[in-house]
């Protein structure tokens, strides 16, 4: 299914095997619906992974969308429920990303996400070689 909108972000955590209960509950329950209410957030999703792994997409109109008056207000306001469980995130990584290209038409129910440097200015073999295969990912970071 291509991506809705031209900005993304991209965020990869774990959360301690006691805590998923809670953090699905929270985050299906409040947090989705919260930044699905802010004027630019169009599409989230999140996927399970391994030993308590998580990775969530928010798919965005555009990228000035993260720096919004409604999405600050909601970044630097968390309700008491997300200042309860944000400590619970593990190992949290958070990119913003700007959407080059995108394509399909199907619903997926695997995910494959990467993290891709900007192309670097000067070749290096291996470096190379992981730009060649990040760019399939059709995402970069901002």
């Amino acid at each position: 299914m291509p991506f809705l909108g031209s900005a993304a972000i991209a965020m990869w955590w774990d959360i301690a095997p006691a805590q998923r209960k809670e953090f699905e509950d929270w985050h299906s329950h409040e947090h989705f619906p919260e930044r699905l209410s802010i004027p630019g957030f169009l599409r989230a999703s999140r996927w399970a992974g391994a030993n308590e792994s998580f990775f969530v997409l928010y798919e965005l109109e555009t990228y000035d969308t993260l720096t919004s008056p409604y999405y600050l207000e909601r970044l630097n306001n968390p309700t008491p429920w997300s200042m309860k469980m944000m400590p619970h995130h593990r190992n949290m990584v958070r990119s913003q990303c700007r959407v080059i290209e995108s394509y399909g038409a199907g619903l997926q129910d695997h995910c494959s996400p990467c993290a891709c440097p900007l192309k670097p200015a000067k070749p290096i073999p291996l470096i190379a070689r992981w730009w060649k295969f990040c760019v399939r990912c059709r995402m970069r970071l901002a």
